[in-house]
């Protein structure tokens, strides 16, 4: 356990440095695919003792390793503003490069949805 927390926390200190989120679900997953992956890797992987990464040993992983949530700041409207520019012509030029027909194309603005989705708070040390 104690070699998968070390490992796990050099991995959240990576996801921070790339500008990452990492939330509770996404360390616990990765905590389960390290268990797992240390397991295969040992000889005697049938007598490993169980481990669920459960809210409680997240709860206390995050003391253990001094993990704070907080609130991600940055400005939302930085850069090009994408909503006020115009794709048809683009767009029409690539559907006529391609072939598509119309029945083809679906709703363009769900790319949108996934943006404001965003995440907003995350873990440090």
């Amino acid at each position: 356990m104690e070699k998968i927390e070390k490992m796990l926390a050099i991995w959240v200190e990576d996801q921070n440095k790339k500008k990452m989120t990492v939330n509770s679900h996404v360390i616990r997953t990765k905590a389960l695919k390290l268990y797992e992956h240390l397991r295969q890797g040992h000889r005697d992987a049938s007598s490993a003792e169980p481990f669920a990464a459960s809210k409680g040993w997240f709860d206390k992983f995050q003391k253990r390793q001094n993990l704070h949530n907080i609130k991600m700041k940055g400005y939302i409207n930085s850069g090009e503003n994408v909503s006020n520019y115009d794709f048809s012509d683009e767009f029409k030029a690539v559907v006529t490069a391609e072939g598509y027909k119309p029945e083809h194309v679906f709703n363009l603005d769900e790319v949108s949805l996934f943006w404001k989705r965003m995440p907003s708070r995350t873990f440090i040390s």
